[in-house]
């Protein structure tokens, strides 16, 4: 059962939110609904989906489009409401803040490290072979503004040639 999930249905017997829904309502002062309004919506029969087939609530969604971390106009059918499903959805969206980008990276990078265990070790190797290759492009580019020309077999070959 996915973590993110989890949180949203024990979020309807609290006050604040649970889990990352937590302090939704200091968070968005300017909503009229919380998460605790929508987790309450999830009916019986939708969190009996969950947890037999693995399909999202209906009102797990309507609150990710009141986020804007979804399109308003988007239409999910039956059969596209899997976790994964949303991962991959959340990956193609193209978001209109950064609050929303944020939170929806958040939420996909939660999904995928709670489908494969093993994922938040990625996660990090990710991101040091990022900054690694943005210092290797960063060095080379500075090579070039100093004259280097290669090594000393590619010059060679090129004045033979």
């Amino acid at each position: 059962m996915s973590t993110i999930i989890k949180d949203f249905f024990e979020s309807a017997n609290t006050e604040s939110g649970y889990g990352i829904f937590e302090y939704d309502k200091a968070v968005n002062k300017n909503s009229e609904q919380d998460v605790v309004d929508f987790a309450m919506k999830v009916t019986k029969s939708q969190t009996r989906k969950w947890n037999r087939y693995g399909i999202i609530p209906v009102a797990f969604i309507a609150y990710l489009k009141k986020m804007d971390v979804l399109p308003e106009k988007l239409e999910i059918s039956k059969g596209k409401r899997t976790i994964t499903d949303l991962a991959d959805l959340l990956f193609q969206t193209s978001y209109k803040s950064k609050i929303a980008c944020g939170f929806g990276d958040y939420i996909r990078e939660q999904i995928l490290k709670d489908l494969y265990p093993d994922m938040h070790v990625m996660f990090g190797v990710g991101e040091k072979f990022e900054k690694d290759l943005y210092k290797l492009k960063n060095k080379l580019s500075l090579d070039k503004r100093q004259g280097y020309k290669g090594s000393r077999r590619e010059v060679i070959k090129n004045k033979i040639i």
